[in-house]
């Protein structure tokens, strides 16, 4: 799926011979791994706002056309978007359930975490966990001694 295009994918004679969900799968591993790479790009670049807003088309592709996401994921998305300091937000984890991450300045982090989870309280009675994290290098070779 790596190698295919959204073009290859519209062609009508590839459309006729997929059903609709596996349509909409294809074109969320398609528009995902565009999203990756426009990503890594802005990061370069240091474009956060742009970074979020992949993030956010990422959630909304997780939601319509993979169908992983459920009403407390959706929720929770929904609570970030009230927040001018989240920059995007996407569903993470195992799908069905799992978690999100938020693009957040450092400064805003703590504040706008505990908003969110107060106001998720007040519309579920679940409780949620807020982990605040920091960018790391990836994964790379670490040299072994």
């Amino acid at each position: 799926m790596r190698d295919v295009t959204q073009d290859d994918l519209e062609d009508p004679d590839v459309k006729e011979r997929l059903s609709d969900v596996l349509h909409k799968r294809a074109r969320h591993v398609i528009t995902e791994n565009i999203r990756t790479e426009k990503a890594y790009e802005f990061l370069q670049k240091n474009d956060y706002k742009m970074v979020g807003e992949l993030m956010i088309a990422s959630n909304l592709s997780l939601q319509f056309d993979y169908e992983v996401t459920c009403p407390e994921i959706d929720l929770l998305i929904e609570l970030t978007q009230q927040h001018n300091e989240i920059l995007g937000a996407r569903m993470t984890g195992g799908g069905f359930g799992g978690c999100i991450i938020a693009l957040v300045e450092t400064a805003q982090a703590e504040n706008v975490g505990n908003k969110i989870a107060k106001d998720y309280f007040e519309r579920t009675q679940i409780m949620a966990t807020v982990i605040i994290s920091r960018p790391a290098g990836g994964a790379r070779n670490i040299k072994q001694f």
